[in-house]
């Protein structure tokens, strides 16, 4: 840590909790922000093949009501395979894809479909 970093930790310190806090906030989401030019073009290619799948009507798309049922779709699809799931094996995969969902519609997709094997 540079002694610049070091004092303005310093002072951030002591500001009261609440400023504290929405500086934190800010930081972190200063770092969401910062790209990564191959998981820019990976997610590229994952929008694409995505929307292929939906012009050639290998998947339908699911509305904004439908999508909390998600978590029955799953179960239809583990339980639908030629594999044989433990019932808490179900139920763990799908309160983990509703914890995905909670946070990132995107990263709750790339679950779901590593389940699926896809």
């Amino acid at each position: 840590m540079t002694q610049d970093v070091s004092e303005l930790l310093k002072k951030a310190l002591t500001l009261p909790v609440a400023e504290r806090a929405e500086l934190a906030g800010s930081l972190i989401e200063s770092l969401d922000r910062t790209e990564d030019e191959s998981v820019e073009a990976a997610w590229d290619e994952e929008i694409g093949r995505r929307m292929a799948n939906l012009d050639w009507g290998r998947v339908q798309p699911v509305s904004a009501e439908e999508a909390p049922s998600q978590g029955t779709v799953l179960r239809d699809r583990m339980t639908a395979r030629q594999l044989s799931f433990h019932p808490d094996a179900i139920d763990e995969a799908e309160a983990a894809a509703r914890w995905y969902r909670q946070r990132s519609a995107r990263v709750a997709g790339r679950f779901v479909d590593e389940l699926n094997c896809r």
